[in-house]
């Protein structure tokens, strides 16, 4: 091997969320969701716009209940969502505007045929039969396909706000997709999904070459005894999640980070240059929350998103074959 053959030290810094929910916007206001906001570290969210989805009419069977609903893509499409009995404490059940009402001990209770589906996934998780898998997979493909119209963090640098926080505290661009959706998108909904942050790991590229071992070596040890880099400091691991995420999905309404890492944070990215660390990658991991987004790259729509980006050029890099390789 050349020294043309040589490629210089790179390094690679990943981050990726190990838990994810997703919410139709009125949850967010639910008692103890700050609370769990907190406590869950979820300070990234993405708003999103889905399939409008109706309850069409719930009937009490032998086998539970049995919810028709009816989802809209390129026209109103039906699908069944069955419920044990015990979903219900009471039989008086109605369907209004597209929401099932349920009149128990306690009151009125509203549930959206989003809601109702969210129920019937979980027990569908537990159910490993080729049908309840098949079903699990169809539904979200059909009710949960995502476009992000919104992406934004809740770590402030004084006070620390769960994104549960940020939103309810009447957030504008929030505010201002609920009412485009309302006039102007009427077979689609809003959908709110919060995540956390957390770095995956670094990896460390390069051909050794005789003038490159000083420089290697000193890479090789920064990885060992500072694992996380300067994304041990948590205001930049999110800053770094929030950058990469607008600068891979491009969200229409995010004005900022569109360009990153050319424009924008510096603050973010000379740390990691400083450190070595000439390339950051993000991966998003959605199958907890039985939620897809649209891949504006590739034209598709999945639960898991990987790519990472060169800090100096801002050229995009794709992932590798195995499971946790960047192909630089």
């Amino acid at each position: 091997m050349d020294a043309y053959d040589r490629k210089p030290p790179a390094g690679l810094i990943s981050v990726t969320n190990l838990s994810s929910r997703v919410l139709v916007p009125s949850q967010i206001y639910d008692e103890g969701m700050e609370e769990w906001g907190k406590a869950s570290g979820n300070h990234i969210y993405l708003v999103a716009i889905g399939p409008r989805v109706n309850v069409v009419s719930a009937l009490k069977d032998t086998d539970g209940w049995r919810i028709d609903t009816e989802y809209y893509k390129d026209g109103w499409r039906p699908r069944t969502v069955r419920l044990p009995a015990p979903a219900f404490r009471s039989i008086n059940v109605s369907v209004s505007d597209g929401v099932l009402v349920h009149l128990g001990d306690d009151g009125e209770e509203r549930y959206t045929a989003v809601q109702l589906a969210r129920k019937a996934l979980d027990l569908a998780r537990d159910d490993s039969s080729l049908q309840a898998q098949s079903w699990m997979k169809h539904t979200i493909d059909k009710f949960f396909d995502y476009t992000v119209v919104y992406i934004g963090q809740a770590y402030g640098r004084d006070v620390r706000k769960s994104a549960v926080k940020r939103l309810t505290d009447g957030h504008a661009d929030l505010q201002k997709a609920l009412a485009a959706v309302n006039d102007h998108h009427r077979n689609s909904d809003i959908g709110v999904v919060l995540m956390d942050t957390h770095v995956q790991g670094r990896e460390l590229f390069g051909s050794i070459g005789q003038d490159g071992n000083e420089e290697l070596a000193r890479l090789a040890a920064n990885l060992m005894t500072a694992p996380d880099g300067p994304l041990e400091d948590k205001a930049l691991l999110i800053d770094a999640a929030e950058a990469m995420l607008i600068r891979y999905i491009q969200p229409k309404m995010n004005e900022k980070l569109r360009e990153f890492p050319l424009k924008d944070r510096p603050g973010l990215v000379n740390p990691l240059l400083a450190a070595g660390i000439t390339h950051l990658g993000v991966q998003i991991d959605l199958t907890a929350s039985d939620v897809v987004l649209h891949d504006p790259i590739a034209g598709t729509s999945n639960s898991r998103h990987r790519f990472a980006v060169n800090l100096s050029t801002g050229e995009r890099d794709v992932a590798g074959d195995s499971p946790l390789a960047w192909r630089m």
